[in-house]
């Protein structure tokens, strides 16, 4: 029951911080945007790889629910997709790349030693961390494209 505590503590951490990180600066429309687009993204996407049993995560929060990880679905990727987007809004492309490693190379250590050591995430013999390494980035680039490419269309900021 120790890492259904700590689920739980992450979720309540993540619930308590995401208010905070969307609103700390401006423009607030886009990082809800960011935050509804990556959620929305992340758990089709995570319901299409857990479904081909890709991935697997034993011990979830509502697992009577859902198979796919809402904390990781709902909460944390959206959170890290806001503040990548936050530390490189007014950067060029080059420099957003390399800030966007500082999330998601981190992000994926956590998720390879969760993989290894605790029942959070098992991978199945076709899923290994650069799949996932990969994918969260692509993910990122995808958001931030479409955001920007709204934000021009509509005058969000």
């Amino acid at each position: 029951m120790f890492v259904i505590r700590v689920l739980k503590g992450l979720f309540a951490t993540g619930l308590v911080v995401t208010p905070i990180v969307i609103f700390r600066k401006k423009p607030f429309k886009e990082w809800i945007m960011i935050f509804l687009l990556t959620a929305f993204v992340t758990a089709i996407t995570d319901k299409a790889i857990v479904g081909k049993g890709y991935l697997k995560y034993p011990t979830r929060l509502f697992s009577r629910h859902f198979r796919i990880s809402v904390l990781f679905d709902f909460i944390l990727c959206p959170l890290l997709s806001v503040v990548f987007n936050q530390i490189s809004y007014q950067n060029k492309w080059s420099i957003a790349l390399k800030k966007m490693l500082y999330i998601t190379v981190p992000h994926t250590i956590l998720e390879i030693f969760f993989e290894r050591k605790t029942n959070f995430i098992k991978f199945s013999n076709r899923w290994t961390w650069l799949h996932s390494f990969f994918s969260i980035n692509i993910k990122f680039i995808i958001i931030r494209v479409v955001v920007r490419g709204l934000e021009k269309i509509m005058k969000i900021s």
